[in-house]
């Protein structure tokens, strides 16, 4: 095969495979607020989940801030994205602030979700 012949399978092989690198590399789209999914086209985990996601504590006061964090449970796998809300325990409405210096942040509603 010809070095021209060769450049242009590496180029359309690059093509078909940059679209599946870049499905979300900008983080999940807007329309996953109302859903909570990450519309990525699998299905729902039934599995138990191999991340934990912890709060230092289980209520907090308007004001106040609280940590949370999540990790894997395993200590080996990665996950590549997370949707986390927070909730009024006793109206079900989104509520509060996240904060973070390395992640993308989706607007959903009031406050950033």
């Amino acid at each position: 095969m010809g070095n021209r012949l060769r450049a242009w399978v590496a180029l359309l092989l690059v093509a078909q495979l940059s679209g599946w690198a870049a499905a979300y590399s900008r983080g999940a789209p807007d329309s996953a607020c109302s859903s909570m999914t990450p519309g990525h086209g699998q299905a729902s985990q039934s599995s138990t989940s191999p991340f934990s996601l912890t709060p230092s504590s289980v209520s907090v006061e308007p004001g106040q801030r609280m940590l949370v964090t999540l990790e894997s449970t395993t200590g080996s796998d990665r996950f590549m994205g997370f949707l986390i809300q927070a909730r009024d325990a006793e109206t079900d409405q989104v509520v509060g602030t996240f904060f973070t210096t390395d992640h993308k942040y989706l607007t959903c509603g009031p406050g950033f979700n």
